[in-house]
C-alpha cells in the first residue's frame, strides 16, 4: 500500500488519507520526503495516535537536522547507507575487475562475437565491404547488451559493490531528557543483523498483532438506525457505541476518544446506535473478524451532489472519512457511478392480503352473521310479538276482529306470524 501525500493538502484530507493505514493489517510505515513533509506526517500521526506501539516507523532518504528531533518520536528506525566503507582506489579496482569478468564471460558464450573479434584482428583490405563490418559490430553490440542485462556483475561479493546500510534506532537518552540515534544493526546485501530495538510506545516489548479496523458511517433513520443514550455504566443496552461527530476530522476524533482527550475544535458525543442495519453490521463484523469504529454522519443525510462535492454518507465515503456504510440508502445512477453497493437487503413495497372465498354458498349462510343464541332469541321474540299483535287485534273494537266477531277476513295468530316473519326477512 503506497500513499502519495502532499504537505499542502487540507488538514482533514491529509488526516483521512494517512488514517487509511489504521484500517489495514499493515504494521510497517516507510516515510520518505523532505524535512517539512516529515514534520507534517509526524504531526498528523500524533493526532491520529499512530505512535501507540501498533506500528513500526522507518525513515528512508530523509535528512535528519538537529531541529527535527522535537518532531520525532522515540522508537523510529532509520536506514543510513554507508558509501565510504571501501577506499575509492579499491572501489575503482573492483569495478574494473567486474567489467573484465563480464566481457570475458560474454566472449566465451557468444560465437558471433568471437568471429567478429577475429575479423577485426586480420589485415584490413580495401575490398572488404563496409556493410559486413557494420553488421558484425551491430550484432556484437546487441549480444553484449543482452549479456549485461542478464548476467551478474560478479559471482562473488566484492567490497564496495554490495549495498550496505546501518540500522539506527531513536531511543531516549539515559538522562531521561531528549533522544538520540543509536546503531542497532546493519544490512549488507542479503545479510541482516539486528539487535534489540526500542519500539514506539512499547519500549522493548515489540509490536502486537491487531485485527483489521474499519470505520463505518451511519445516518439516523428508524427503524434501521436509531440512537439512544448510554446507561449508567457507560455501555449500551442495545446496539453498539457510536459517535455523533461535530467536525469533518473524523480520524482525529476517534484518536482523541481512544486517548480520552477533549479537543474543543473536534467535538463529539458518545451515543448508542441500534436498529436493523446496525444488527446486520454487527453480524458482518463478527463473521469477518474485523474491528469497527461507528459514527453518525455530521449533516445527517445520505448524500447528494453539490458544486463542491457530495454531502452526507456518500461524501464521507468518497473523501476517505469512512470505509463503508450500513444504511437504508437508495441505489441511484449517480451514486452507483462513485460507490459500490451490495445486494439489496431490504425492499420497500406494499402488499394486500385477502382470504380465499368459497365458491359454494351453504343453504344456511344467512345465519352466519349471528350466533345461534342470538338467533334463538330472535325467533322466540318474534313468536311472542306475533301472539301479542294477534291478541291486540282480537280485543280491539276497531280491529279486524272487533270484540271477537267473525268476519269474512279475520286477523288470526297465523296472520300475525306471517306479518312479523315477513318484516324480519324483508330486512335481511
Amino acid at each position: 500500500m503506497g500513499l502519495s501525500l502532499s504537505a499542502s493538502l487540507p488538514r482533514h484530507h491529509f488526516q483521512n488519507r494517512l488514517g487509511g493505514i489504521l484500517h489495514t493489517v499493515r504494521r510497517l510505515i516507510f516515510v520518505s520526503g523532505t524535512v517539512n513533509f516529515v514534520k507534517v506526517v509526524f504531526s498528523h500521526g500524533s493526532d491520529l495516535d499512530m505512535f501507540n506501539g501498533e506500528y513500526i516507523w522507518i525513515l528512508l532518504d530523509v535528512p535528519l537536522p538537529g531541529n527535527l528531533s522535537e518532531f520525532l518520536r522515540p522508537g523510529l528506525l532509520s536506514l543510513r547507507p554507508d558509501f565510504l566503507r571501501t577506499p575509492k582506489k579499491q572501489l575503482l579496482i573492483n569495478f574494473v575487475k567486474s567489467s573484465i569478468s563480464v566481457i570475458s564471460e560474454f566472449f566465451k558464450d557468444t560465437t558471433v562475437a568471437s568471429s567478429a573479434l577475429l575479423a577485426t584482428s586480420a589485415p584490413v583490405q580495401c575490398q572488404v565491404p563496409y556493410r559486413n563490418l557494420s553488421t558484425s559490430q551491430s550484432e556484437l553490440h546487441r549480444q553484449l547488451k543482452e549479456k549485461l542485462a542478464t548476467s551478474r556483475i560478479s559471482k562473488r561479493s566484492l567490497p564496495g559493490l554490495t549495498p550496505f546500510f546501518y540500522v539506527e534506532n531513536l531511543v531516549p537518552k539515559k538522562t531521561g531528557v531528549g533522544t538520540q540515534w543509536t546503531r542497532v544493526g546493519y544490512v549488507n546485501g542479503s545479510e541482516v543483523q539486528i539487535n534489540a530495538i526500542f519500539w514506539p510506545g512499547r519500549g522493548y516489548k515489540g509490536v502486537s498483532e491487531q485485527n483489521k479496523r474499519l470505520r463505518v458511517v451511519l445516518a439516523e433513520a428508524p427503524p434501521f438506525v436509531m440512537t439512544s443514550a448510554l446507561i449508567e455504566n457507560a455501555t449500551c443496552l442495545l446496539g453498539v457505541v457510536c459517535l455523533r461527530v461535530f467536525s469533518t476530522e473524523v480520524a482525529a476524533i476517534f484518536a482523541d476518544m481512544e486517548r480520552d482527550v477533549v479537543n474543543a475544535s473536534r467535538g463529539y458525543e458518545v451515543v448508542c446506535c441500534s436498529g436493523l442495519s446496525v444488527d446486520l453490521m454487527i453480524n458482518v463484523a463478527t463473521d469477518l473478524e474485523i474491528e469497527i469504529q461507528v459514527y453518525l454522519v455530521m449533516d445527517g443525510t445520505f448524500g447528494a451532489p453539490r458544486s463542491t462535492g457530495w454531502t452526507g454518507i456518500v461524501g464521507d465515503l468518497l473523501d476517505g472519512s469512512a470505509d463503508l456504510s450500513f444504511a437504508p440508502i437508495s441505489v441511484t445512477a449517480q451514486r452507483a457511478r462513485h460507490l459500490d453497493f451490495s445486494d439489496p437487503y431490504f425492499f420497500s413495497s406494499m402488499s394486500i392480503l385477502s382470504s380465499t372465498k368459497q365458491m359454494e354458498v351453504p343453504l344456511l349462510a344467512f345465519l352466519v352473521p349471528f350466533s345461534p343464541d342470538l338467533w334463538i332469541a330472535i325467533f322466540v321474540s318474534l313468536n311472542i310479538t306475533a301472539f301479542s299483535v294477534a291478541a291486540y287485534e282480537w280485543l280491539s273494537p276497531f280491529g279486524l276482529n272487533p270484540w271477537g266477531r267473525q268476519r269474512s277476513k279475520n286477523f288470526s295468530y297465523g296472520s300475525a306470524l306471517w306479518v312479523i316473519w315477513g318484516l324480519l326477512f324483508s330486512h335481511l
